[in-house]
């Protein structure tokens, strides 16, 4: 909806204090594509293509976390691929195509990336 207006250059909808990044960028790539339903598909094999990277990411870099956590990398691998078949907001993230999995990798490449902290 987001992206539809600022294609369009109608005024976002009340609830958004600025324009969201998301839309913003779905909008950039419909332009570039010239709109229709051009922009159309490339907006949405661009939503499929950074969904399906973003579970991979956020596989892989929950392994690596759960790994330096303590256990095993086998068993990281399984105990992560068990909870994201059974965890209902994670297959919505992928059903409804949402950027939930991409704050989830973020968050846990910026865990990684720390170095360990007397403070931490």
């Amino acid at each position: 909806m987001a992206a539809k207006a600022m294609l369009t250059g109608a005024p976002l909808p009340d609830r958004y204090i600025y324009p969201p990044f998301w839309a913003f960028l779905l909008s950039l790539i419909q332009r570039a594509f010239g709109g229709g339903v051009a922009g159309d598909g490339a907006a949405i094999l661009f939503c499929f293509l950074i969904n399906h990277l973003s579970i991979v990411a956020f596989f892989v870099l929950g392994s690596l976390f759960l790994s330096r956590c303590g256990l095993s990398r086998t068993f990281a691998a399984l105990l992560l691929f068990a909870a994201m078949l059974a965890n209902a907001p994670v297959v919505r993230n992928i059903l409804y195509v949402q950027v939930n999995l991409l704050m989830i990798d973020l968050v846990l490449a910026g865990v990684l990336v720390m170095g360990r902290s007397v403070l931490l």
